[in-house]
């Protein structure tokens, strides 16, 4: 249903990294919530931050949000929860700092 493409030569090929092992967390979110932003670093290309919209339901503590950012330190091979800390809102944008 949903696809998240990545492309290594320009646009002539792309892979959907929703498709790869590893990746499930980041796409059992994107059933109900959608993708804000997408952040690369500009100084190494295999940092990549994802943020979702939404609101945490389950979370009752602010502290314990989660599913709001995603992270991969391979390029999308591997996306985990990088929320810790973050207010129960929804997240529309995400910067390299």
């Amino acid at each position: 249903m949903h696809k998240l493409l990545k492309t290594t030569n320009e646009g002539q090929s792309y892979e959907d990294l929703l498709r790869l092992t590893g990746n499930e967390p980041l796409k059992d979110e994107l059933y109900s919530l959608g993708i804000t932003d997408i952040c690369l670093s500009p100084t190494d290309t295999n940092l990549v931050w994802v943020s979702l919209s939404g609101f945490d339901a389950a979370s009752n503590n602010p502290p314990n949000v989660k599913n709001r950012v995603f992270f991969s330190n391979e390029a999308g091979k591997n996306f985990s929860d990088f929320s810790e800390g973050l207010p129960n809102f929804p997240v529309n944008c995400i910067t390299y700092w």
